[in-house]
C-alpha cells in the first residue's frame, strides 16, 4: 500500500536508521533537507557527498584537521551549524515555506507515480501540515512517527529551533514508534518560535 512516512525525534534518536529500513522496502527517500544540502554546498563552494560527515566537520577542512580544530575551538562553526543557520535563521525566518515548497512539488510528482515516500527530518509544523496535505490531495495514507532510540549521539537538550518539536513530543510523553499528527501538536499547545 502506497504511503508517505515522516520521522521526528531529537538528534541521535534513530530517524535516519528508520528511514533506511523503509528505503530497503522500496520507499523513496525524500527528506526536507534535500534542498538544504544543495544550498549548503553552494554556500561552502563544493558538492556535499556525505551529509553526516559534513555536519560533523568544519566546512572546507579535511576530516582529521576538522576533529583537531573542534577539540581546540569548541565554538567553531561546523557543518551542522552552517545548515542550521542557513536553514532556519536565514531562509525560514524570511519565508517559512522556503524548504517546504520544493519538497511538496517533488513529493506530489512521485506519489502520483505510485511511489511511497519517507522523510527522516520532519521538524516543523509546516512540514507536518505539508505531508498531511500531500497525502490527502493524492489520496494516499501517511504516518508521522516519533523516534526515541537513545544512540551515542542522542541529544535532547539542543536548543535549536529545529529540535523544539521533538522535545515537545518527548515532554508530552510520546515513546519510540508512537505516531503523531498536526492535530496532536495543536491540541497539546505546541507553538514554534523561530
Amino acid at each position: 500500500m502506497q504511503e508517505i512516512v515522516g520521522f521526528n525525534g531529537v538528534i541521535g534518536s534513530g530517524k535516519t536508521y528508520q528511514r533506511d529500513l523503509l528505503i530497503q522496502k522500496g520507499y523513496y527517500p525524500l527528506d526536507f533537507k534535500k534542498e538544504l544540502i544543495l544550498a549548503c554546498g553552494d554556500l561552502v563552494g563544493y558538492e556535499i557527498i556525505d551529509w553526516e560527515e559534513f555536519k560533523k566537520s568544519v566546512p572546507g577542512v579535511r576530516k582529521g584537521d576538522s576533529e583537531e580544530l573542534i577539540k581546540k575551538f569548541p565554538g567553531i562553526i561546523t557543518g551542522r551549524k552552517v545548515a542550521q543557520n542557513l536553514g532556519t535563521e536565514v531562509c525560514r525566518k524570511r519565508f517559512a515555506d522556503f524548504w517546504v515548497l520544493p519538497w511538496k512539488e517533488s513529493a506530489s510528482e512521485r506519489v502520483k507515480r505510485n511511489i511511497s515516500l519517507v522523510a527522516a527530518d520532519v521538524r516543523f509544523l509546516n512540514e507536518v501540515r505539508t505531508i498531511e496535505q500531500v497525502a490527502e490531495l493524492c489520496e494516499v495514507s501517511h504516518r508521522l512517527v516519533f523516534c526515541n532510540y537513545v544512540s551515542d549521539r542522542y541529544d535532547a537538550t539542543n536548543n535549536h529551533a529545529s529540535e523544539k518539536m521533538a522535545q515537545h513530543l518527548l515532554k508530552i510523553g510520546l515513546k519510540d514508534g508512537d505516531t503523531f499528527s498536526l492535530q496532536l501538536l495543536v491540541d497539546s499547545e505546541y507553538t514554534e518560535n523561530i
